[in-house]
């Protein structure tokens, strides 16, 4: 067996692989595979080792493993809290409670032979579940004040161009609508069968405003489409809409 020494480069050659592997690649699967022993595994076991409980291995891999799901729980509380809920602030905090137990437990020195006596059910042992119980609905409680006090589900910007009305034939109201957290900078585009018309460019729009501009298109055209630039990043077309002109119905 390892001793607690020697785990712990190994468990900071794995979190600088998950580090790689977040850097150098999107795929969801290849994240996953690198990702599941610092999820459900690599945490528990260094608090294990920090704490020095010696149980025999299929305890130890039990423990681990349930101390490990109880960190990530923790963990999504804090992230969320400091809007850090990003697979970065995922492997910052899974890491940093592997590596901080793994050089605590290589400070307190080797651990005690295994045992392999048949586990016993103790009092340590219901306290241990009982405090695991009152986390989970400690952390499932907090979790829904915060969903009834500040969840927003639809924090999105709406844009859209509908026709003023048969009085005024060729009018057209482009609206921008920002229900994102953050203020943002919009460039618009008309473009009338596929040529420009109108442009309005660096439009701050605060969230929670809504903005709207009209312009007047030929009656003579047929298909007018509205294009939804962020000035920090022209390249994107952010939201599109358009509408028939000749007989002013919305496309």
């Amino acid at each position: 067996m390892l001793s607690n020494k020697a785990k712990l480069p190994t468990t900071c050659l794995w979190v600088v692989i998950v580090m790689v592997t977040l850097w150098a690649t999107t795929n969801v699967v290849v994240r996953s595979l690198a990702s599941v022993p610092l999820v459900f595994f690599l945490p528990g076991s260094a608090l294990l080792r920090a704490l020095g409980i010696h149980r025999s291995l299929p305890e130890r891999y039990v423990l681990a493993i349930g101390l490990s799901i109880a960190v990530t729980i923790l963990g999504g509380v804090v992230l969320h809290s400091a809007r850090l809920l990003t697979p970065l602030g995922w492997a910052a905090w899974l890491s940093g409670i592997a590596v901080t137990g793994s050089l605590a437990a290589a400070i307190r020195g080797n651990a005690a032979p295994v045992s392999w006596q048949k586990p016993a059910i103790e009092l340590r042992h219901w306290a241990l579940v009982s405090a695991a119980v009152i986390i989970i609905v400690g952390t499932s409680l907090l979790a829904v004040e915060r969903s009834e006090h500040g969840y927003q589900p639809f924090r999105y910007t709406d844009f859209w161009m509908v026709p003023d009305g048969p009085a005024r034939s060729g009018a057209f109201t482009i609206g921008v609508k920002n229900a994102e957290p953050t203020a943002h900078d919009f460039d618009i585009e008309v473009t009338l069968d596929g040529r420009t018309v109108a442009v309005w460019r660096g439009i701050r729009v605060n969230s929670g405003q809504t903005l709207t501009r009209e312009t007047m298109l030929p009656t003579t055209g047929r298909k007018a489409e509205a294009w939804l630039f962020k000035s920090n990043d022209p390249s994107l077309v952010y939201r599109k809409v358009s509408a028939a002109v000749g007989d002013a119905r919305n496309g």
